[in-house]
């Protein structure tokens, strides 16, 4: 199971302020991107589906006046290590627990009407391409962006989405399969309050041409061979390499574009790190044969945070 907030990550800062607070538009599109199109089960915390801007604070009730003062107390020592700006409410103020109700009124104005439509449309991507269950995904990772290619089933196409997450304009070199790929869903679209996709409606595999995207947006690409210039026999001609090896809880995650050592199984974990009011990174990190045997010594080891720097105005990437 994946997400990128949820009451513990919110109620635990000291104002708790949501993810719609902390990084913008653009950033909330592309986490919901990387949360809805994994192959795990996503959840999502209330309201995160329309951006809610209410904050969900810590707040109690209870009776003893021991413990009430103790619970203050213990949160005022906690948030001071963290020099964050601002004094944490009171959690046994009624204005704490009202001021955390949601506010569903946002759900029917912009951007936030536009946000819930684009989360529909992400989970009816995972519901008819079966995003879930599909088998040999390959994931691939750039200095600032992450390559997932979904292979075709039955008569499901294979789905490739790219996810770039710079501060600036980004052009990459991309490594898709053979074959041409229609883009089904751009972030950056202005269907999506975005400021204009820079992508073509169809892109050419096995070329390593150039793609522009948009700061902080992802594309969804479908897999269309050309069968006339392919031939009729384009699906078989130009698979897409998939793992032989038995499938472990619903997947294996190869990485077949850098060195790696022998896999048994991969896990990947969305990460979301806030610092100083921005969302950092959220990538996909894998757990490797070569960790399994600290697996149940210490699973936090197997995991790296990984922090991105963004600074000036274009960047480059390949994949």
């Amino acid at each position: 199971m994946v997400c990128n907030q949820n009451h513990d990550q919110i109620g635990n800062r000291a104002l708790g302020e949501r993810l719609s607070e902390l990084t913008e538009f653009e950033g909330l599109k592309l986490a919901a991107g990387v949360t809805l199109l994994s192959p795990f089960v996503p959840l999502l915390f209330m309201g995160e589906e329309y951006g809610e801007k209410a904050p969900f604070q810590y707040f109690t009730s209870h009776g003893d006046p021991d413990l009430i003062e103790a619970v203050r107390k213990g949160r005022r020592e906690e948030f001071a290590a963290f020099d964050w700006q601002g004094e944490a409410p009171d959690p046994q103020n009624e204005p704490t627990f009202e001021g955390s109700k949601l506010i569903h009124d946002l759900k029917k104005k912009e951007p936030h009407r536009t946000l819930r439509l684009f989360y529909k449309e992400l989970l009816r991507i995972r519901r008819d391409y079966l995003l879930g269950e599909r088998t040999g995904l390959q994931v691939s990772e750039g200095e600032e962006s992450v390559l997932m290619i979904f292979p075709s089933i039955d008569s499901l196409a294979a789905l490739a989405i790219l996810f770039y997450f710079g501060r600036r304009t980004g052009t990459g070199q991309v490594a898709l399969p053979s074959g041409i790929w229609k883009k089904m869903l751009d972030s950056a679209d202005g269907k999506w309050a975005g400021s204009g996709s820079l992508l073509p409606s169809r892109v050419e595999g096995n070329n390593r041409s150039p793609l522009e995207l948009q700061t902080r947006s992802f594309v969804v690409l479908e897999r269309d061979l050309d069968r006339g210039r392919y031939g009729k026999d384009a699906g078989t001609k130009y698979p897409l390499e998939a793992s032989s090896q038995r499938p472990h809880r619903g997947g294996y995650y190869g990485l077949p574009l850098r060195r790696h050592p022998p896999l048994t199984c991969c896990r990947a974990h969305v990460i979301p790190e806030i610092a100083n009011g921005r969302t950092l990174a959220l990538a996909f990190e894998p757990w490797c044969d070569s960790r399994n045997a600290a697996l149940n010594a210490s699973c936090s080891r197997g995991w790296r945070r990984r922090r991105r720097s963004w600074t000036g105005s274009t960047q480059d990437f390949s994949i």
